[in-house]
């Protein structure tokens, strides 16, 4: 857009780190105009940036920047169209009460008006999200777009690559990834362009690869893609970084990043700048590295990620082993469990850095558990708060307690943690369920279970408690000889990203701490057995009824101890 005196405007909604930071970061709508290249001026944020400073403004600049900001303004307001959106010469609200219809979706603006209204996949004469409102239509991965319009590309039995279903793609699609290994060009370094699409596995994350190398990455989101981008089930491992997002805002579950290492850039396994905000669900960063900050997942420039029923471990970086926010971004942490991260500097498994007085960078813990970390001495083994920067903990296990907690920053809340060892089963070797001693056993806050936003259980309902713990066991699940400590009417959820019991012990039908044939003879007599109305011992899996899939997880947990 050019104004005034050939003066043009470029908009980059991206920036996170200015005056207007801290209104956007409250939610309220906020603008922030600056000239280009203003870092090559020497006075910035200096004490020769005055007006006394001879000769250091540009006046005519300077009136011509003011003719650039009041166009722009009435550009984006419309403010030629005010009250007449579609500028028919009849007010809309008339246009409105004349006949609701013209606002199919009821959000008070003129059908016409909204470009994303035009859209009709189906070829019916009615918008698709019209369609979708009024039930004609489903949507079932909420997506925006009629189900019947979306197609499925199969990798590699309709493309050859990832990138080529990705590019042959439009919005809605879905590209399903068959089991195996996939590596080198068009699949690594993926790119959605964009597009509203999900990338899927059909067999999960085990068995479906995305093998990177030291020069690429895993998955590269810099095209505004949002919470209609999904990316599900896979395994990406082996790059300089796993997963990046620039101004980018997926859903992510169910998925392993592992094995990245990003030099001085930060975020070995998820790196998120300019105000992404992607919700990270049911997903393991284990074993990433970094010579620069955040070895598990970097958030900087107004980054602010919902991580929910995920693990950050065995992950290493200059700062912040696990997690590291700076430059106003705002990390929200529900039942996730950081462990075993490593860190020379400050922080070992959450580092919050200011840059600026009004940086305000944040992390909020809502039943997660922080252990085994380590930092340099004295610098904060599981969090270090940066000057100016806040973090709040509602009913976590924290190693070292709020005592440990390092830096001159604000500790907003610490409500109802505790300081007592986990009881992982085996953090060696990254399993990190909790053993039948655990404190953090029936000890989280239901009410801070918040809402499935990231859809754990692919059944459409995100407002719902998230049903199902990083392993897709049912969460909520009581111990009775456990006491309840948390918050909230029973049953009370687990502290961290799995719900007592492990795998093996949910195959302990006796109660004597080992799989043995006794077990195998429980599930056997109750085989075939569908509750009415109580539940079935010998449902290993929690779905009800007792099943060959119940059988083989008895056989593949045989011989185990529980204790």
């Amino acid at each position: 857009m050019v104004y005034g005196a050939g003066q043009g405007a470029q908009t980059n909604p991206y920036a996170g780190f200015s005056d207007h930071a801290p209104i956007d970061a409250a939610r309220y709508a906020a603008v922030c105009f600056v000239e280009d290249n203003y870092q090559s001026n020497n006075c910035y944020h200096a004490s020769c940036d005055n007006v006394d400073n001879p000769n250091y403004i540009h006046y005519d600049f300077a009136a011509n920047f003011v003719r650039v900001i009041g166009g722009f303004l009435a550009d984006n307001a419309l403010a030629m169209h005010a009250g007449d959106c579609d500028n028919d010469g009849t007010p809309d609200a008339d246009e409105l009460a004349a006949d609701p219809l013209l606002d199919c979706n009821g959000n008070g603006v003129l059908d016409s008006c909204e470009p994303i209204l035009i859209r009709d996949c189906n070829g019916n004469a009615a918008p698709d999200v019209c369609d979708i409102a009024g039930g004609e239509s489903l949507d079932r991965d909420r997506n925006g777009y009629p189900d019947e319009c979306a197609a499925t590309r199969l990798v590699p039995t309709d493309y050859a690559t990832i990138q080529a279903a990705i590019n042959a793609a439009v919005n809605g699609d879905t590209i399903l990834v068959a089991p195996g290994v996939y590596s080198g060009a068009g699949n690594t370094g993926l790119d959605f362009g964009g597009k509203a699409l999900t990338l899927r596995s059909s067999a999960g994350a085990d068995q479906t690869i995305i093998q990177c190398t030291s020069t690429t990455s895993g998955i590269v989101l810099q095209t505004g893609e949002d919470r209609r981008c999904v990316i599900e089930g896979l395994t990406i491992m082996g790059g300089n970084v796993g997963i990046s997002c620039t101004g980018a805002s997926p859903n992510i579950r169910n998925c392993v990043i592992s094995g990245h290492h990003a030099g001085n850039s930060g975020g070995g396994g998820i790196f998120l700048t300019r105000r992404s905000r992607p919700v990270i669900a049911n997903c393991a960063v284990i074993g990433n590295s970094t010579t620069g900050p955040g070895g598990g997942v970097c958030c900087t420039l107004g980054a602010s990620p919902l991580l929910l029923n995920s693990v950050i471990a065995g992950n290493s970086g200059a700062n912040g082993g696990g997690l590291y926010c700076e430059q106003t971004s705002q990390a929200a942490l529900r039942n996730c469990t950081l462990a075993r991260n490593i860190t020379a500097g400050r922080g070992g498994a959450l580092y919050t850095l200011n840059s600026t007085a009004l940086d305000n960078s944040s992390a909020t813990l809502e039943n997660c558990i922080l252990w085994g970390n380590t930092a340099g001495a004295g610098q904060g083994e599981a969090i270090y708060v940066g000057q100016n920067t806040l973090v709040a903990a509602y009913y976590c296990d924290i190693q070292g307690g709020q005592a440990g907690v390092v830096g001159i920053g604000t500790i907003l809340a610490w409500d109802h943690c505790l300081n007592v060892n986990p009881a992982f089963v085996n953090a060696g070797l990254n399993d990190y369920a909790l053993l039948a001693n655990s404190g953090c056993i029936d000890a989280g806050s239901n009410p801070r279970a918040g809402q499935d936003v990231g859809d754990v259980d692919f059944d459409g309902d995100a407002a719902e408690p998230p049903p199902v713990d990083l392993t897709g066991r049912p969460r909520f699940a009581d111990r009775a000889t456990t006491p309840d400590t948390g918050e909230g009417a029973a049953p009370l959820i687990d502290l961290g990203a799995q719900e007592y019991p492990p795998a093996a012990c949910r195959a302990d039908f006796d109660g004597d701490g080992a799989i043995s044939i006794s077990d195998l003879s429980i599930l056997l007599s109750n085989f075939g057995c569908v509750p009415a109305p109580d539940a079935c011992v010998g449902d290993t899996d929690g779905d009800g009824d007792v099943q060959l899939a119940d059988l083989a997880e008895l056989l593949s947990a045989f011989g185990q101890s529980c204790r």
